[in-house]
Formats: C-alpha cells, sequence, structure tokens
C-alpha cells in the first residue's frame, strides 16, 4: 500500500514513529516514485510556510527541519518572492509546473548518479568471514542514557565491525539503525544475538563513513517491538 499524503507529511516534518519512519525510508531508497512524492510534498510545505499558510505548530516544524539549512533557506527565499507576485488563482498551475521541473531534475540525477557508478570498478562485497578482522566499536546499553557520548573511531581500511549489546538475546532478531541527524547512514535488519560469557550483543559490518566523524545516533529496535528500542547518543572523531 502506498503511503498516504498524511504519512510522507508526518515523516518530513518528524512526527512518524520510529518504526514506520524506518520501513517509509527503506521503501524511498528503492521507490522513485515514492521519493518524486515526498519531493513535491516538501515543496508544497516550503510554500505553504512561505505564503503563511500553516498552523503555529506545522509552521515551526518546517521552520526547524525543512528551511533551517542554506539549501531549505533559499528554496523558502525562492518560495516567498513567488509568493507576493503570485495570486491564488495561478498558485495550483505553478506548483504543477514546479512538481514536472523537481521530477525531471530528479530523474537526471538518478541518470548521472547511474552513469558514474557504471563506470567505477566493482567493489568485492564484505565477506562474512572478514568480519571478526575489522575494528571494533563496542555499544553497551549503559551508555544509553544521558547528553552524546564522546569516541574516537578506530583507524580502519573503509569498514567498522559495530557489536551493540541487547537487553533480551531471547527476543528473536534486531533492527540496527545508524543516524546522522534525519538522514540515514546505515540500516540492517534480521540480525540475530551472538554470546560472549553473559555479554549478549548483534554485530554488523559498517561503513566507517557512516560511524561518522559527527554526531550520532545508534538505535537497536527488537523484531515486532518499536516501543523497546534501546538509543545511544554519540560523539564520534576521527582517529
Amino acid at each position: 500500500m502506498s503511503p498516504t499524503d498524511a504519512t510522507l507529511r508526518d515523516w518530513l516534518l518528524h512526527r512518524l514513529p520510529e518504526a514506520e519512519a524506518v520501513a517509509l525510508e527503506e521503501r524511498l531508497l528503492r521507490e522513485d516514485a515514492l521519493a518524486t512524492r515526498l519531493r513535491a510534498m516538501e515543496t508544497d510545505l516550503i510554500d505553504d510556510h512561505a505564503a503563511g499558510r500553516l498552523d503555529a505548530a506545522t509552521r515551526e516544524a518546517v521552520a526547524r527541519h525543512l528551511v533551517a539549512d542554506p539549501a531549505g533557506r533559499w528554496r523558502w527565499t525562492v518560495a516567498r518572492a513567488l509568493a507576493t507576485r503570485t495570486s491564488a488563482a495561478t498558485l495550483s498551475r505553478r506548483r504543477r509546473q514546479r512538481r514536472r521541473v523537481a521530477a525531471a531534475i530528479g530523474a537526471l540525477a538518478a541518470a548521472a548518479v547511474l552513469a558514474i557508478a557504471l563506470m567505477q570498478p566493482a567493489r568485492p562485497p564484505q565477506s562474512p568471514a572478514d568480519i571478526a578482522a575489522l575494528p571494533t566499536i563496542s555499544l553497551r546499553l549503559a551508555a544509553t542514557r544521558g547528553e552524546a557520548a564522546p569516541l574516537r573511531l578506530p583507524a580502519s581500511g573503509g569498514w567498522l565491525r559495530l557489536q551493540v549489546e541487547v537487553a533480551d538475546s531471547t527476543a528473536g532478531t534486531y533492527a540496527l539503525t545508524v543516524r546522522d541527524g534525519a538522514d540515514v547512514r546505515f540500516h540492517a535488519s534480521g540480525l540475530a544475538p551472538r554470546h560472549a560469557g553473559p555479554y549478549a550483543y548483534v554485530e554488523a559490518a559498517i561503513p566507517a563513513a557512516a560511524a561518522g566523524p559527527g554526531r550520532r545516533q545508534v538505535e537497536l529496535v527488537p523484531a515486532g517491538a518499536p516501543d523497546a528500542a534501546a538509543i545511544w547518543q554519540l560523539e564520534t572523531t576521527a582517529p
């Protein structure tokens, strides 16, 4: 089932429950048509903010999540200039034109990325047998409390082994997500717990760039139990 406009809007404004947000992000990576709808919804929200058509709560959320960075601010400035010159009768037509332009730009960008990828030599996948030899980051449940914890990343050749403690080793499988703000830098699901004495954990090989440096949020969610998620706030630095 395709997500509703309300679902896309809630994701853009960081109002979507965590489990639904993760599921939607996975679909956005696979479905170009859904990504195009999301860009159209984002454009509409910025337009409505610039024209003063939003309630106070939505206006504040758009300002915090969509127009706070330089690119979003530039889009808002353009929308504001159009709003002062565009009557309500022509607004719908202009939106359709901008959506067509956004879709065309998205298609061109996707084609460029594909062309670049085709020119690159294939990188052999990380073999599961190699994971034990990777530099390791271990996160304990005790570190989920408090502010962002400093973490110095180990030197690596492009990959790291991330080990994350689990509270319940009988909970089945887990999903592991690494975020940089709203951006998902790494996600893996179906991770089965392992044991080392009394310590139970899941592990995954992740690209070193996904770990930082920078502020990162690591989330570990038991399958079927999003309310039992464990979250680490990290401030990572280069080796």
